[in-house]
Formats: C-alpha cells, structure tokens, sequence
C-alpha cells in the first residue's frame, strides 16, 4: 500500500494540533508544529540543523535509531516510548506515533542537503508525539473514574443489567446477583447467561414487545416483570430500559435498572385486606346496630303504642287522658319511622336481600320522593348482583357519598347513576348536570367524602376518578377489574 503523499500545503494544518508532530526525512527533521517547538523548545530553523541524536536521550538512542532503521526499509513501527531533551536540558518521557508518508519535491527542499538529482516523491516520516506524564495522568483520572462508576454501580440497591437485544446478559450489578442469592454479576452471568431464562414465557413475550418500543423510543419507563430467581423464589420487578448504541447509530445493548417491588406489593395487599377488613367490621357493626334498632327498640315502640291505644279506646276517662294519649301515638309513630330510617341507613336491607342493583333504584326511588331534592335516574347493564358482597357494599357507599355531595354542592337538577357488568369488570358513574366540582375541592385533603369513596374503591380492588365535564357538572367513576372481582369475598 503506498502511502500518502504531502506536500507543503498539507504542513500549515498541523500547526492547529494541540500535540507536538514532526516531519522526518534522512534524519533530519523537516517540519515541526507549533506544538513540538513549544515543547522541545527549539525553533523550527534551529531543529532543522540538529541531529536527532542531540536531542534523543541516550538510553532511548538504540529504540529510536531501530525505528528509524525499520523506516528507511519501509517498514511501518508500532508507537513507541523514549525521552527527548528539550532545549534547556529538561529530559521528557514520550510516546511516539509515527507513519510512513510520501512527500512532494517542495518539502523535500526543506532538507539541508536537497539537491536536484532524483526528483519525485519520497518516503519520509510523520510523527505525533504524546506527554508519557499526560497520558499516564488521563489513564489515571480515567481509572479513578471507572473505579467511581463500578463503586456505583455495586453499591446501588437497585438492579442494573447491560445486557444484548437478545437478553443475552453482559454485566449485572451486587443487588441482581444478591436478589438470585449470589454474590456477585460474574457468577449470576455463570449460572445463568440470558434474562430469558428468568423471566419465564410469559416474560419472554413481554420482553420483545418492550424491545420492539426500546428500538423505536429509545428508552423504556415503568415496565414491570415477574421473575423466578434462582432459588425458586418469586419476584416483581419495576424498571426502565436505554438503549446503547454504537457511534453510527447502530443498537447494541440494553442498559436496565428495576427495584424489586415484591415485599412493597406484598404490604400493599395486606394494607389493602386490613382495610377491608375494617370496612367488613363496621358493616357488621352496622347490621348489627340496625338488627338491635328494629327487634329491640322497635319492639318497645310497638308496645308502647299498644298501650296508648288502649287508652285510647277507654275513653271513660277525661278528656285531657285521651289527648295525651293521642299525642303519645303520634310520638310512637314518629320514632318508629325514625328507627326504620336509621336501620335503612346504617344498612339497607335491601342490599343484602335483593343485590347492588335494586338497592340504588330504592336509593333513588326514595330521593325522587323528597321535595326540593334533583331527580336520580338510575341505568343497570349486565348481572350485577353477581358481584362479590365486599365489592356491593363499596360501590352502593360510593354512590351514596356521591349522590349527596351532588344535593349538598353542585346546585343540579339531576343525577344519573351507570351501573355497568361486562368482560372488562364492574364500572359505577355517577354524573349530575350541576356546576361541577372545583379544582380545589379535588386536591383539599379534608374532604373526607371524596378520601373515602377513593379508599372504598381501592379496597375492592379497583380505582375512583373525579372529572369535571366541560359543559358542567361532576362525574364519579369507580371501576374493579374483572380480574380483581374473583378474588374478592
């Protein structure tokens, strides 16, 4: 292969390297940057008069004059190291990079011995010279970085795998090889060389549709997988995924980090069965409390107004007797509705008796009665009643809470109740045509009505969403999967 050719034109570019760079040709030196001079501290006229030697170090002579050799023979040489001696006597370790070039008759004239015989190119020399201190310092400072980085990376309680796109895996840090019950990535990597061999069938059709979107975004947020370590156990993991690609733009590999959610998951659901729990606790308490008002001080009641009936049917007795007793009826029958509301209330009856769905029409039917109140529509799509008990109970209070903000707030003519059973699972909306709620109200962490349907339909499972629509009015919807409803009691 021949090798370039320079002629004078292509020197002055030179002078904006940073690093030294000499042309040699005979063994002499014919050009040297700004750089090298400023380095060696000789002027360009003054190195072209010195002989290499004058400014090699003597232990470094046998290495230079052996590459100086291989170059007359056309030989290209490896970077090497020796010391130069700069003007003032200073001695420099360098590194020397140098390249076989041809070079044109003009440069050639700057040889102290140019003559005219032999005209046409010839080989010379071209060498950049490097600081030994300055590189030695970058390998340092770049040692010292990746040594921070690998601190980081060990030390991070995350896991972080780089992997290739086929999930075959490179690197993988302490806490992936702690989660697998092992020490360290090398020995994860032993004993299990590909992600796919974790993450099962499931995972793995997982995995290449989150490839696919890796390759077309870039990066990957909030993916979640299911892994069975290498000791049998079973793990969630929540992470994100970058891709890494080569200077052209081409993908290599997969850098991802998770956080094993597994024991946070595991306190969510006891949270979530302690919560149901106590909400099952105060519905029993509530049917309790109902059943003692109408058996017990519903009985009482009763006799009570046996008792005032049969004075009244004596009425032998003055006036004034057959008016309190009369009065004392009244009173009965005052008290009795109010026990038979207060049970209502508590727990109606009909929920347990006939199911979510007839005891939202006998909520409306009874609100369509009152004076003053918005008229409440109520529309029931699907077997509704065949939900679980726990999840009856939530949405029948989430309708209730909501129908009576509507009445107390949004100044509305009416309210709509959606009850709605189909693949997807169990869908409750309830809308009025009221001013609607304000922004405020939505974030105010008093408003314990709000904070309470969202806790009901997180207890069965499900999730509460407030809206506002833009022609006016509020929309309460609470969903469960159908996935949450077989799990529920």
């Amino acid at each position: 292969m021949r090798p370039p050719l320079l002629d004078r034109a292509d020197l002055q570019p030179l002078d904006l390297l940073p690093i030294p760079a000499f042309l040699h040709f005979r063994r002499q030196v014919l050009y040297a940057n700004l750089a090298a001079q400023q380095a060696i501290g000789y002027t360009l006229s003054e190195l072209r008069e010195l002989d290499l030697r004058l400014i090699v170090d003597e232990a470094s002579l046998p290495a230079v004059i052996a590459a100086v050799t291989a170059h007359e023979r056309g030989e290209e040489v490896a970077p090497y190291e020796y010391t130069y001696i700069r003007k003032d006597g200073k001695r420099v370790a360098a590194i020397n990079h140098t390249r076989l070039v041809a070079i044109s008759e003009d440069v050639q004239e700057l040889a102290r011995d140019a003559s005219k015989e032999g005209r046409g190119a010839a080989v010379a020399v071209l060498g950049v010279v490097t600081d030994v201190d300055a590189v030695k310092q970058a390998e340092r400072a770049l040692k010292q970085s990746e040594n921070l980085y690998r601190l980081l990376v060990e030390t991070c309680p995350d896991v972080i795998t780089l992997m290739e796109l086929d999930g075959r895996i490179i690197a993988a840090n302490r806490a992936m090889a702690e989660a697998h019950g092992l020490s360290s990535g090398e020995e994860l990597i032993e004993r299990c060389p590909n992600i796919r061999d974790l993450i099962g069938a499931e995972g793995i059709a997982q995995q290449s549709k989150d490839t696919m979107r890796l390759l077309e975004q870039g990066v990957v947020r909030d993916m979640e997988y299911s892994v069975t370590t290498l000791h049998g156990q079973r793990a969630t993991f929540l992470g994100s995924a970058a891709l890494v690609r080569e200077q052209d733009g081409t993908p290599k590999w997969v850098m991802g980090i998770a956080r094993d959610i597994t024991e946070t998951r595991e306190l969510l659901a006891q949270n979530r069965a302690l919560g149901a729990q106590v909400i099952a606790a105060q519905e029993e308490e509530r049917v309790r409390i109902a059943r003692e008002l109408h058996d017990v001080v519903g009985q009482m009641l009763a006799v009570l107004k046996m008792d005032a009936a049969w004075i009244c049917q004596n009425r032998e007795d003055s006036q004034r007797v057959v008016a309190g007793a009369d009065q004392l009826c009244q009173r009965v029958d005052e008290a009795l509705t109010l026990v038979r509301e207060m049970a209502y209330q508590l727990r109606p009856a009909v929920l347990d008796d006939l199911g979510l769905a007839s005891a939202l029409e006998t909520l409306a039917a009874e609100l369509n009665l009152k004076a003053g109140h918005p008229s409440v529509e109520v529309v029931v799509i699907g077997a509704v009643d065949s939900v679980p008990g726990a999840v009856a109970v939530a949405f029948y209070r989430i309708a209730q809470e909501a129908i009576t903000n509507a009445i107390r707030h949004a100044q509305c003519d009416h309210v709509s109740i959606r009850l709605q059973l189909d693949d997807d699972g169990l869908m409750l909306i309830v809308a009025d045509d009221g001013v609607g709620i304000t922004d405020e109200r939505l974030v105010e962490r008093r408003a314990l009505g709000l904070a309470s349907m969202r806790e009901r339909a997180q207890l069965a499972g499900g999730l509460l969403k407030i809206t506002r629509r833009a022609n006016g009015g509020t929309v309460v919807s609470a969903t469960v999967p159908q996935s949450q409803l077989g799990q529920l009691p």
